[in-house]
């Protein structure tokens, strides 16, 4: 991928539209455990030091997997509500849009006086401002994964983005050992040089946030092609695939197996560890201050670092490119905004310091941050909750076993 930040497919532009949603057929009983976890999620114990972050991927997680629903959030991205149709409509007697009636979900977007009737709902009472809450919605996704007649999916077993995921990621991979996309994706990606060198947690995260990276970037659908021209699972730029990475051009209307998709993501993501700390330098070629290495001094040891910054970092970086998270490095550093964090004693500085990064560059006006708005900003954490979420239902099938 590497491309600019409008480089990102499906569940990702979904998200971008207002957060949509699909999906595979899912029973009842694996509906009510995903909730479950959910729940349980958001009541139990965050970790030191990452409460921001959690908050997000909570947040996030219960976007992915809401069914027949909206979300309701304010300005800080922290999830104010979430409105069941049926129920607003039974007690304001508004009509949310077209085919909620015959589908008890909306198929061709809201209302304006519906989504104006929320907003005012959630925010009497409250010192909300019924202007600054944002509806965020999966009937695009929904609508999208509906009409797709190759597929088996329909609006009585398609309720959320997470539905659409499972569908896809549940496929069997061809010539791949009998794995599913999901578990072929997380369980062959291999890296090479510096990053195969790198402690054994940080190998072992990373491969487990790829599935959450292929939900993101395509919902695992292989027939997606973004408008930037971004291609299969992982949603690789032509010229990423070409020049970058040495592959042939893509042919029209043949997609790229998976098996070669996760070897050349495990190259890409091999270099780009390389390559931006080069770009986190006051000059190049690494001369000068060394913006990592101020910011590694916050954490309690080099594992911390890495774990809980470098790899969000790595992450953001197959969106917005090292380039452009080098920048953000270097902004952040240079402000005095790091200066203001201290650490958690107790439990260190987590994903903290990534967090008020990222929060950082949506807001900044700086023109190199020009392009890290919302969507860079909230990328890593659907990540993370779309791979925990993809565990969780691993985690299910195998208690079943």
């Amino acid at each position: 991928m590497l491309g600019a930040v409008a480089n990102v497919a499906v569940a990702y532009g979904m998200i971008r539209t207002g957060l949509e949603s699909g999906g595979p057929v899912k029973s009842a009983e694996s509906e009510d455990a995903v909730e479950d976890i959910v729940s349980n999620v958001e009541t139990s114990e965050v970790v030191d030091g990452s409460e921001r972050f959690d908050q997000i991927k909570i947040m996030y997680k219960n976007f992915f997997s809401m069914g027949r629903e909206v979300m309701v959030v304010n300005e800080q991205d922290e999830m104010v509500a979430r409105i069941n149709l049926q129920e607003f409509y039974e007690e304001n007697g508004i009509d949310p849009g077209k085919g909620f009636a015959e589908q008890g979900m909306v198929t061709d977007g809201f209302s304006g006086a519906w989504k104006e009737a929320v907003r005012e709902s959630v925010a009497l009472g409250s010192d909300y401002d019924p202007q600054d809450l944002r509806i965020q919605s999966n009937w695009q996704t929904i609508s999208k994964a509906v009409s797709n007649k190759k597929e088996q999916m329909t609006y009585e077993n398609t309720h959320s983005i997470l539905d659409v995921v499972n569908y896809f990621a549940n496929k069997e991979v061809r010539e791949g050992e009998g794995l599913s996309r999901h578990e072929y994706v997380r369980e062959k990606i291999s890296f090479t040089g510096n990053l195969a060198k790198t402690a054994p947690v940080f190998q072992l995260e990373l491969r487990r946030c790829m599935p959450g990276l292929c939900g993101v970037e395509s919902s695992f659908n292989d027939a997606v092609i973004s408008k930037t021209g971004a291609r299969g699972i992982f949603q690789f730029m032509p010229t990423t695939w070409h020049k970058e990475l040495g592959r042939p051009d893509f042919a029209p209307g043949i997609p790229v197996p998976l098996i070669e998709q996760t070897k050349a993501a495990g190259e890409l993501f091999s270099k780009m560890y390389d390559r931006l700390p080069y770009w986190c330098y006051e000059e190049e070629p690494y001369s000068g201050r060394n913006y990592l290495e101020e910011i590694k001094q916050i954490f309690a040891s080099k594992d911390d670092f890495e774990q809980y910054f470098f790899l969000p970092c790595l992450l953001n970086s197959y969106n917005t490119g090292e380039q452009g998270m080098g920048e953000l490095v270097q902004a952040f550093v240079e402000t005095g905004t790091l200066a203001e964090i201290t650490r958690n004693q107790k439990g260190g500085a987590g994903f903290d310091i990534f967090q008020a990064m990222t929060d950082f560059g949506r807001d900044s006006e700086l023109p190199t941050l020009q392009d890290y708005g919302d969507d860079a900003s909230r990328y890593v954490q659907r990540i993370y909750a779309l791979a925990d979420l993809l565990d969780v239902k691993s985690n299910l099938e195998m208690a079943e076993l």
